[in-house]
């Protein structure tokens, strides 16, 4: 017990030492940032200000007229954008158009003779199984 107790004694005599010295580090840091023009370093501890609800009020309404003050600058803007002409609708091309045809084409296909019975499940595209005959549970349950 002896050696805990002159232990014990010796860390707080230590932590002591540190506290003054960490003390004597912010005392040095805050006269060198004043002669900065940083700051002192104390204001970081001050509270936060306490505003009126007076105050309150009046900051509001003067974000509310500053916000329609915007709106009413933005309008004639948006009043232009409508009677200028609307933009071109994009068309696809000749060659999109064949291709997704094609394709849709072929997936009516495929789903008629799935749903005929000529094709078997794993000989068709997965995605196909799925979502187009119904079989997503009996498919994922199998696996």
């Amino acid at each position: 017990m002896g050696n805990l107790t002159g232990a014990l004694q010796e860390l707080r005599a230590e932590r002591k030492q540190a506290q003054s010295h960490v003390e004597k580090l912010d005392t040095a840091i805050s006269v060198i940032e004043s002669l900065n023009g940083f700051g002192s370093f104390g204001k970081a501890n001050q509270p936060t200000r306490i505003i009126s609800a007076a105050s309150r009020r009046k900051m509001a309404q003067a974000q509310r007229a500053r916000w329609a003050r915007a709106r009413k600058e933005s309008q004639p803007v948006a009043a232009a954008k409508t009677t200028a002409s609307a933009p071109a609708k994009r068309t696809m091309s000749a060659s999109a158009r064949r291709k997704i045809a094609a394709f849709q084409r072929a997936l009516g296909e495929v789903e008629g003779a799935a749903e005929e019975g000529c094709l078997e499940p794993a000989i068709m595209p997965e995605w196909v199984v799925p979502h187009y005959l119904g079989r997503g549970k009996a498919v994922a349950s199998s696996k």
